[in-house]
């Protein structure tokens, strides 16, 4: 599957295939609703394979940072142990990018080496599924159509600031980082519609403040929860269960045959206690990144290191006592990424030209915990004596070191 085409003629190819097959997430239509997002979204065509996908890539300080399966890659959970290395970093190369993330659903516990697993909930045969199959869940809608009665429910159109606003103040609830823009929720209000592929469930007060809403995507024969938001009052009374019911009595009507509740961090223990709620099964997704340049690699390198040095790392730790600082192993690694980079320009890494922070270095700590690079780099560097006369090498334990 590593045979791949960009550019304009490979994107047409790709957005009527898309349009013939239902497939809406590789569609013109969904590259122009990811745009809200601030990326350039790439339609890429296998000519081997006879598919297509949308890559939305992201800059991040002069690195090129594509997502394949936004927000999934694959149909549904496969039991596949392995992935196709080959044709994803060969997509990479095709669209320049240094990194490329995979988000992809996986039956059982199965994860790739580096992978990051989130809990997923299915209903694998949504023909067969009944919403009174189950006693709770069938309670619990109950209790949510007597307790909204005085909550309008309906697909019509929804101010998509509104959106946005419940959207966050429910990440914010959560301690979440937000990563959806304004923007991209009018986008998305824009796209949807009956027989579209989004549609909008929402509940607004009589005052016409939005309590809630719920968004159905469909690709392909499958149902996607893709976003959902409720205010505290109106979670109380149901209104989660009641939208989730009114989506998927929808995607019934639309014939579909499986619907994807979407991956929940594993912290969230209530959010997936509801979605296991309405499941009949359950997947990991598992999130990879490959390194598709040298920057690309010596950047996952260094997260990698800094999540190592976090306690509980014990080869690491076995290293001395300055490893157990995140911050020192931070510097490190910085410096390290630096001098992958610099040997790659035909150069070496001075700690004396920090204003020539390689772009690795600084997308490492972009990803890894935001703020400034150089600042970062810099100031953790000088705490944990770094010597600025010392010139870094490529490869772990070669030439000289830092002090600690």
């Amino acid at each position: 599957m590593a045979d791949w085409a960009v550019g304009s003629a490979a994107e047409a190819t790709t957005n009527a295939w898309a349009l013939a097959n239902g497939r809406f997430f590789s569609t013109k239509a969904w590259a122009g609703v990811l745009a809200g997002l601030g990326c350039d979204c790439a339609l890429a065509w296998n000519k081997s394979k006879g598919v297509g996908v949308a890559v939305p890539v992201f800059g991040r300080f002069g690195m090129r940072v594509g997502f394949l399966g936004f927000p999934i890659f694959r149909d549904g959970p496969s039991p596949d142990a392995s992935p196709d290395v080959t044709a994803e970093l060969a997509l990479a190369r095709s669209l320049r990018l240094d990194i490329l993330r995979t988000n992809s659903a996986r039956a059982g516990e199965q994860a790739e080496p580096g992978g990051v697993r989130q809990p997923d909930a299915w209903i694998g045969d949504l023909a067969a599924w009944s919403e009174s199959g189950d006693k709770r869940r069938a309670r619990d809608v109950a209790y949510a159509r007597r307790a909204t009665r005085e909550i309008d429910v309906t697909v019509s159109r929804v101010d998509p600031a509104d959106m946005h606003r419940l959207y966050a103040e429910t990440v914010r609830g959560h301690g979440g980082k937000l990563r959806y823009t304004g923007e991209y929720f009018r986008r998305l209000v824009a796209s949807a519609g009956p027989g579209q592929p989004v549609q909008v469930f929402h509940g607004h007060a009589a005052s016409g403040e939005l309590l809630g809403f719920a968004v159905l995507a469909v690709d392909g024969d499958t149902g996607h929860y893709l976003h959902a938001a409720i205010s505290s009052t109106a979670r109380s009374m149901g209104l989660s269960d009641l939208l989730l019911s009114r989506l998927l009595a929808a995607a019934k009507e639309r014939g579909l045959r499986r619907f994807n509740l979407m991956a929940s961090p594993p912290e969230q223990a209530g959010l997936l206690k509801f979605k296991r709620k309405w499941a009949d099964s359950e997947s990991v997704v598992v999130t990879r990144d490959l390194g598709a340049s040298l920057a690309g690699r010596a950047a996952l390198q260094c997260l990698a290191w800094i999540a190592a040095a976090r306690p509980g790392a014990s080869r690491y730790t076995r290293a001395g006592g300055c490893m157990r600082d995140p911050l020192c192993a931070r510097a490190r690694a910085l410096a390290h990424a630096c001098s992958l980079t610099s040997r790659a320009r035909g150069g070496r890494f001075c700690a004396r030209r920090p204003a020539v922070l390689p772009k690795c270095a600084a997308a490492a700590t972009a990803f890894g915990e935001g703020g400034d690079p150089a600042v970062a780099a810099a100031s953790a560097a000088q705490r944990h004596g770094i010597d600025p006369g010392v010139h870094l090498h490529a490869g772990c334990g070669s030439g000289a070191r830092g002090r600690a």
